[in-house]
């Protein structure tokens, strides 16, 4: 990175984002470790001279900039996308209906071992046959896309059922 990029950022922080990075300097570059020591001293800040209060302060600010990145993950594992927007999805009707979606829940885990036990059984099935690479995405590639439009069309199916279900607990008995 460019010092001058540095310095003319470091100077638009106030003093505790300062003392935060002061607190992790392995986490900075050379250069940015150069260039936060240069405004740290142009404001006549001692980072080693803290107050206790400014101490915690500065360790509850580095712990509050700490979030997970999920794009790192949705990199190595693409369907790890699906699966924590499917549990979102859960989440969100707990918060709006009070109760846990069982039966969507119950049908994904059935779905997924169910997927994992068959897709087991075609890699044993081919490596028993001397299957190519080729022969195995052939027989993977139509079971898998058939498994996407049935699993879909299933858990659409439960949820609507199960927010049916909702509907009418909430429906006053005529």
């Amino acid at each position: 990175m460019d010092i001058a990029y540095l310095s003319e950022r470091y100077q638009a922080m106030d003093d505790g984002e300062l003392l935060a990075l002061a607190a992790q300097p392995d986490q900075l570059t050379a250069e940015a470790q150069t260039s936060l020591t240069k405004e740290l001293a142009r404001r006549r800040i001692n980072p080693k001279d803290l107050s206790a209060d400014l101490r915690e302060e500065v360790k509850a600010r580095n712990g509050l900039e700490r979030h997970w990145n999920p794009d790192a993950a949705y990199f190595f594992w693409p369907g790890l996308r699906w699966v924590v927007a499917r549990i979102n999805n859960w989440q969100e009707f707990t918060g709006r209906t009070g109760r846990i979606p069982t039966l969507s829940i119950l049908t994904y885990i059935v779905h997924l071992a169910l997927a994992l036990f068959v897709l087991a059984l075609v890699i044993w099935y081919g490596a028993q046959h001397h299957w190519s690479t080729w022969v195995f995405i052939g027989c993977v590639a139509p079971l898998a896309i058939a498994d996407s439009y049935l699993s879909d069309w299933l858990l659409g199916k439960v949820r609507i059922y199960e927010i049916a279900k909702y509907r009418s607990a909430r429906r006053p008995k005529r």
